[in-house]
């Protein structure tokens, strides 16, 4: 499924669904999400957590993927996501939507995919920068626009919003997601 980092031991990442829900000042399926990262920042001290998404099912990395490129996007559009070191899980990002059933996101993030040079784009970001901006001309970049607002399109109607969709997923599978009581 996820690419990016093979599955190996688990890491616990299921957090309290009481405690989750009490909290109606931000979105459930976000503040999962959240939580995932805190417990790998936990882990991780003063390395990168993302090294440890390998630990998690495959649910928990979809969803830890998805925010961090909504987030990315919401920030400064696909071209922050691609150039950040966010750009390290492209090839993540159809089959994680695929995971928990976003078809529409799946299709804006293939296209994105599509435009790219390589699946495997430069680790520092001069030279992720400097592969991009030779590779994108007017053509790429428009389209990398168009994708840009239909993917913003879907974040604005409540009932293709990535957030609906995410909840949707850890209401199916809470067993990946919350501790038993």
């Amino acid at each position: 499924m996820l690419s990016f980092l093979p599955t190996v031991e688990r890491l616990e990442v299921r957090q309290d669904r009481s405690l989750l829900l009490a909290d109606a000042g931000t979105r459930p399926g976000h503040r999962v999400a959240d939580g995932i990262w805190d417990r790998l920042a936990e882990r991780a001290g003063d390395g990168d957590a993302t090294d440890l998404l390998r630990e998690l099912t495959p649910g928990q990395r979809a969803l830890c993927v998805l925010v961090v490129a909504e987030r990315q996007v919401l920030n400064g559009g696909f071209g922050q996501l691609l150039e950040n070191s966010t750009a390290r899980f492209a090839p993540d990002w159809v089959p994680a939507a695929e995971a928990i059933g976003a078809e529409d996101y799946r299709r804006v993030f293939a296209g994105v995919v599509d435009l790219l040079p390589s699946d495997d784009l430069p680790e520092s970001r001069d030279a992720r920068e400097a592969v991009l901006e030779e590779h994108f001309g007017d053509r790429e970049e428009e389209r990398l626009g168009e994708l840009e607002d239909e993917f913003y399109g879907l974040l604005e109607a409540p009932e293709s919003s990535l957030e609906a969709l995410i909840w949707t997923y850890v209401e199916a599978h809470p067993e990946e997601f919350f501790a038993e009581a």
